[in-house]
């Protein structure tokens, strides 16, 4: 019984919470049009909330793969709500890494025999999305590269992102390529000498560990890349329901070659 209204206070919380959000928006009549035509078009509604779905089961895969590689483990429904509620707030509270803390917090308290690491792993599995992201970007340039040239604007989105991917390449290369603590004595002394850096050295062997295990980085990343994609296939399902059309996408063709051709400008703008 307990279980059950501690369950509906907190439905009753997080109902509260998004009607109170709604409330203190500005923009109602437009969100109340977008509404109403997404709900005419529900089948594309439904086919992104499970694409969407499928990215909270990608994601929470991903950070149990993260925690196995460091003898540690959670529930499989405890890391699966623990990502719900990630989402939440970083969705409506505190910014886009409000859930991120929020993960910390919960993960802390749950292994605290390895406190520092289980926080650790929050941060490396937002790195890993990051890096795949960036490594999707590298072939988008790649295979857009007449696309992002033919505009002034695209030319200079295609040359920060290309110094951004050469400068996430060369950091890492530099950074995880050998160990900082057993080769540069800056770091052994940091470590012998203070406890901020006997922490720095776990936080920094957490990370250590998934860039120096090819098997573990390779399946991070592959899992992170099949994640943006499905969260690209989302948003293009959401466009499609609100009836948006991207610019140069052919209109006289078989709606499946339109929805491939909406589907590929997604694809070359949505992650950059």
């Amino acid at each position: 019984m307990k279980k059950r209204l501690v369950s509906l206070l907190q439905l009753g919380i997080g109902i509260g919470l998004v009607a109170f959000l709604f409330h203190r928006m500005d923009n109602k009549a437009d969100l109340l049009s977008a509404l109403q035509a997404i709900a005419s078009n529900w089948p594309y509604l439904a086919g992104a909330i499970l694409a969407f779905l499928g990215c909270i089961l990608l994601c929470t895969w991903r950070w149990r793969l993260i925690l196995a590689a460091h003898d540690m483990e959670l529930p499989v429904w405890r890391t699966l709500e623990l990502y719900f509620i990630g989402q939440f707030f970083n969705a409506f509270m505190f910014g886009s890494i409000g859930g991120d803390l929020v993960k910390v917090f919960f993960v802390a308290n749950a292994i605290p025999h390895k406190r520092t690491e289980a926080m650790t792993t929050v941060f490396i599995d937002r790195l890993m999305g990051l890096l795949a992201l960036i490594t999707l970007i590298g072939a988008i340039l790649i295979i857009r590269f007449r696309f992002f040239l033919r505009y002034p604007e695209t030319r200079t989105v295609m040359a920060f992102m290309i110094a951004i991917v050469l400068a996430t390449a060369g950091g890492l290369i530099i950074v995880f390529r050998r160990n900082v603590f057993e080769h540069w004595a800056f770091f052994r002394r940091l470590e012998q000498n203070t406890a901020l850096g006997k922490t720095i050295r776990r936080v920094y062997d957490a990370f250590h560990t998934c860039f120096t295990h090819k098997g573990l980085l390779k399946k991070l990343l592959a899992v992170s890349l099949a994640n943006h994609i499905l969260i690209i296939v989302a948003a293009l399902l959401l466009g499609l329901g609100l009836n948006i059309r991207t610019v140069h996408s052919p209109t006289d063709l078989p709606p499946p070659v339109q929805i491939a051709a909406e589907f590929g400008n997604y694809l070359t703008v949505f992650p950059i």
